[in-house]
Formats: structure tokens, sequence, C-alpha cells
């Protein structure tokens, strides 16, 4: 199966799903496409990474991350097994999400350790 990275997202209030759908394939560096899975309802690949983003999702908390707080995630997976490469992949995507302010996001990997997490933008 693999070891993956993962962007969890809470949107803030009002941010609809194509929205967040936009911003995650500009921070991806393409527009994900409606997929048939299990786990996921929009995906691309784009180079040797493949990225898959799911509006649902039934994680609780576990190893002290709040899974349930999130609306949305993406599962980002380097084709080749690279996980220094596919974490500064994550790690791009998260930062091209936190910088438009809408989200508020957790880092992981595997499901079991948190990375980095922003909150939600605080309104002025």
């Amino acid at each position: 199966m693999g070891s993956y990275h993962e962007v969890f997202v809470e949107c803030a209030d009002g941010v609809p799903h194509e929205r967040l759908l936009a911003d995650v394939g500009a921070a991806c560096g393409a527009a994900l496409l409606p997929v048939e899975a299990d786990h996921s309802d929009w995906g691309v690949k784009v180079g040797g990474t493949a990225f898959w983003l799911s509006f649902s999702h039934a994680f609780e908390e576990d190893a002290g991350i709040p899974f349930e707080r999130y609306d949305a995630y993406l599962d980002v997976k380097d084709s080749d097994g690279d996980l220094v490469r596919q974490e500064a992949t994550a790690r791009r995507v998260y930062d091209a999400l936190a910088a438009t302010g809408r989200y508020r996001l957790a880092l992981t990997h595997d499901l079991q350790r948190l990375i980095a997490a922003t909150d939600l933008p605080r309104a002025t």
C-alpha cells in the first residue's frame, strides 16, 4: 500500500467545495478531475505524484490529531516511493493552501504524525 502524506482541510465559513477544488488544483499544478474510487472524489497525477481529494472521511481523533474537525483531505503519493520528495510536495501544497487564508489545515504522515498545522484566519 505504501506511505502517504495527507493535507487535512477545514474550510472557513462560506468557502464552497468548488473554491477548495480550484485552490487544490492550483497548488498541485493541475486541475483535479472526478474519479471513481472508494476513498476519493477527485484526483490528478502531476509528474511522479498522485493527488486524491475527498470531501468526506470517517477519521476520528488519533495520535492527538482531531481529524473529525476537517471537512476534506488530500492524499499525496509519490509513485517512486521517495518519501523526502513526497513530503516536500505535500508541504508545498499545504503552504499554498495556507497562503490563501481560507482554511484551517493539518499536514500529516500516514495519519500518525502531525507535521504542521494552521488555524483558521481571524476576522479583522
